[in-house]
């Protein structure tokens, strides 16, 4: 196993000066299954002000004892050694102990598999999380019942990596997990929010469904999703419409968790479309080609060719593919503020009659909007 260069010579300069430093976590974990790392952490016996004194650029993080050491090649975050005081707000620790060693630094994380270090040369494991990786299993480092109660974003945690390694979870992680599902009510809302937004965009995330059901409100997950495209909005609307749930009860849903309004009101509009039977032509008139897409996706994926077909064609399916634009209408004596209402109503119109799609014929179509209403 080996990490990129420049982490290493992190991890070498640390050596040099006397220091206790190891790679630790993701990185570690991700690399001992030939998967990339995305980011690292360092864990090291020496000192936040030690820390930033080997360093040219560093940013405190917290008052936990974490420096970010930036380099031209990348950042990395650097933590001493510490143990944990008590979780009275069930999120950080009230205090930490540091001059602890690597074994009590180690005895503090949450999962085996995440508890991992490498000093360059070896991987140094006091969890048996190597073991963990092996059988593909989640487990907590120690007791559950206190890893939960100490941060009970865990439990969302848990099912998110099972979800994104394909791993199972540990039957007794499990058990302590759902006793301690009550807690989750206390978590901030955009955190819960967050890691169901990761869960979802996993390659699996059917294996972390089970989650769902303990969350404040929550509903039993049914089906697969890595069907679908990896698209928050494809997997939430999917999630909702495999459910059962509707627009309403998602909408409440999502906004309850502090999603965007690009989230909320797209999965609603995937979900109003899902319970409609349109045409082609009529979908994308009515939502787009990209929810026009995500629809087809979850309840017709055959139909994506008959999509492709559509748009290659040419047809008409929004305003700008009419043959009269805006100012050709103001020409034909609509209104100012009745632009738009004509705009739609015409495409709508050569929807069902693509022939009319002609300038002569639009015109004389407006001509006898205009002579019903004087009517």
């Amino acid at each position: 196993m080996r990490l990129e260069k420049w982490v290493e010579s992190v991890l070498r300069r640390f050596h040099r000066h006397g220091f206790e430093a190891y790679a630790v976590g993701g990185c570690v974990r991700d690399a001992l299954l030939g998967r990339t790392p995305h980011d690292y952490d360092i864990t090291t016996s020496a000192l936040p002000r030690e820390i930033r004194a080997l360093f040219e650029e560093t940013v405190d993080i917290g008052g936990f004892g974490t420096v970010c050491v930036i380099l031209p090649q990348g950042r990395v975050e650097v933590t001493t050694f510490r143990a944990d005081g008590s979780y009275e707000d069930h999120r950080h620790p009230d205090k930490v102990r540091f001059g602890v060693s690597l074994a009590e630094d180690v005895r503090r994380r949450d999962f085996t598999v995440n508890a991992l270090c490498w000093d360059g040369d070896r991987v140094i494991d006091l969890v048996d999380g190597q073991k963990d990786l092996r059988d593909s299993v989640m487990r907590t480092v120690g007791d559950p019942r206190q890893r939960f109660a100490e941060d009970p974003l865990r439990i969302l945690r848990l099912y998110r990596f099972a979800a994104q390694l394909d791993f199972t979870v540990d039957p007794e992680t499990e058990s302590a997990a759902r006793r301690a599902a009550p807690l989750l009510a206390g978590i901030g809302a955009p955190r819960i929010g967050d890691e169901l937004d990761k869960l979802l965009l996993t390659p699996r995330p059917e294996s972390g469904r089970a989650v769902f059901p303990l969350l404040p409100g929550g509903f039993a997950a049914k089906g697969t999703l890595s069907d679908l495209p990896p698209d928050l909005i494809c997997r939430w609307a999917g999630l909702f419409f495999r459910a059962g749930k509707d627009e309403a009860p998602a909408v409440s849903f999502l906004r309850g968790l502090h999603r965007s309004n690009r989230i909320v009101y797209g999965t609603r509009d995937v979900l109003r479309g899902l319970a409609r039977e349109d045409d082609i032509g009529h979908l994308l008139w009515k939502y787009g080609r990209e929810t026009t897409e995500r629809i087809l996706h979850i309840k017709d994926p055959a139909r994506l060719d008959e999509l492709r077909a559509f748009l290659s064609s040419g047809r008409c399916w929004r305003p700008e593919d009419l043959a009269l634009n805006g100012f050709d209408l103001l020409s034909a004596g609509v209104p100012p503020k009745q632009i738009g209402e004509t705009l739609s109503r015409l495409t709508e119109h050569v929807l069902s009659h693509p022939e009319d799609n002609t300038p002569e014929r639009l015109r004389q179509l407006i001509k006898e909007r205009q002579n019903e209403k004087d009517q």
